[in-house]
């Protein structure tokens, strides 16, 4: 019963969220997706959520994986992991008649970020503009001047009202097709993929790609996924539901527009970084099902390698330093041949932060030789605030730095600049917010 109240409590915090601003992992072939809209009334009814049970068989708890009893250790590397904050913030300017803030507009369900292969642009969500006969709009951020703006869009897009998850506009997923020059958007539950184009008289224009198959069930939030736009394919590993951690691992075709059950039996994962890297899927840390069939969640602490063609599947224990947390982010950088892993969090009770672990150390995992290296070290600048009448004490986020608390960040790598583009919410009052960490600082 808790396990189940706690789910609610994450779609109703989701709905605190996104009322709050509406009034105030990927590769380096396939950068992140992202998703949402701000602006539309949501009237969601909490308690609706409260009934609605998923009877697929992925909610239930997969057979207990065996894991091995310790990670390899920290790989050695030329350079000592740097204690100091070596993130830039980029200086947001929203320029909008409506919204008001420095604050990046983006999905209720989780930050999402998709950048051109350039690293000059981002999008981050998707909407409707109810002031202008439901015109579709995708918000744009310039990742040169920092300024973030509707673009409204042209052509056959989502028609207002479109399910992504949930019968709401949330989980939208948001990619960028380094060949075609074109953005996809889509959710798990849309009725087609959306693609969007700049023109060169400057005009936003969209086609649709109606989609079939086998998707997660609709009462599924908070997704993990990725995108290999080397094989065209989009990989679901990782949701929540009202039972637990999601059991299986979806695919999607992008060019045909079709979803595939690709196994139905893999470890349940919520809360989990996700990338694609050589063909392969990687899942690092979150929560997962106890296997003592508690019915609470338990951190996963393992790394989790799929292979996307079949569902098989290896785990093995993370660095003690990572094993305990969820609300990682990862990015794969092919001419390193690593995979970035960035911060998560230790929860231990919600409500008192003092009580929790939150990092912004960054690591570097070697998926050949299963070896780690620690880049950055967690740096300070964060505080709690005074206990309030239960004792409970907040956590502010440092606003200079990438301290996200106990909400989860997105991160891709940018080719062009060789950088790392950290999305997350800095708490509690400066929301979603872009960082970039010039990779050039550290010794090849």
């Amino acid at each position: 019963m808790r396990l189940y109240s706690s789910w609610v409590s994450l779609v109703a915090i989701c709905f605190v969220s996104f009322v709050f601003f509406t009034f105030g992992c990927s590769s380096d072939n396939a950068t992140s997706p992202v998703g949402g809209d701000l602006d539309r009334e949501v009237g969601a009814d909490i308690e609706e959520f409260d009934t609605e049970v998923s009877s697929e068989s992925d909610l239930e708890p997969a057979e207990e994986q065996d894991v091995t009893e310790e990670a390899e250790q920290a790989e050695e590397s030329d350079f000592e992991p740097s204690d100091e904050n070596l993130w830039n913030k980029l200086a947001l300017h929203l320029d909008d008649p409506i919204q008001q803030g420095d604050v990046v507009r983006t999905a209720i369900d989780r930050p999402m970020l998709a950048g051109n292969s350039t690293g000059t642009a981002a999008l981050t969500a998707f909407g409707w503009d109810s002031v202008n006969a439901d015109e579709p709009y995708v918000w744009h951020v310039d990742l040169e001047t920092g300024v973030h703006q509707r673009i409204f869009t042209t052509g056959d897009a989502f028609a207002t009202g479109e399910n992504f998850c949930m019968d709401e506009d949330w989980c939208q997923f948001i990619g960028y097709d380094p060949t075609g020059e074109e953005w996809l958007i889509l959710g798990p539950q849309s009725s087609s993929l959306m693609w969007l184009k700049e023109q060169s008289d400057g005009t936003w224009e969209s086609r649709l790609t109606a989609v079939s198959g086998t998707r997660p069930s609709n009462s599924a939030i908070d997704y993990s996924y990725t995108v290999d736009w080397s094989n065209r394919r989009l990989y679901i590993y990782g949701y929540s539901v009202p039972t637990g951690g999601g059991s299986r691992l979806y695919g999607l075709d992008i060019d045909q527009g079709e979803w595939t059950l690709i196994a139905d039996d893999v470890p349940p994962v919520t809360s989990n970084g996700l990338v694609v890297a050589n063909n392969m899927l990687y899942s690092f840390g979150g929560l997962t099902d106890d296997p003592q069939g508690s019915g609470e969640l338990v951190t996963a602490g393992v790394v989790t390698t799929l292979n996307p063609e079949d569902g098989s599947f290896t785990s093995v224990a993370l660095p003690e330093e990572l094993a305990s947390r969820e609300k990682i982010s990862c990015a794969w950088n092919e001419s390193r041949g690593k995979i970035f892993v960035f911060g998560g969090a230790t929860v231990r009770d919600y409500w008192d932060e003092s009580q929790n672990d939150y990092h912004n150390d960054l690591w570097t995992y070697d998926p050949s030789s299963d070896s780690w290296a620690a880049w950055t070290l967690d740096f300070g600048g964060s505080t709690l605030a005074e206990p309030d009448e239960y004792g409970d004490r907040a956590f502010d986020g440092n606003p200079d730095g990438p301290d996200f608390g106990n909400h989860r960040s997105i991160m891709t790598y940018d080719s062009a600049q060789d950088r790392l583009i950290l999305m997350g919410r800095v708490p509690r009052y400066t929301g979603e917010q872009i960082f970039f960490l010039d990779l050039t600082v550290f010794s090849p």
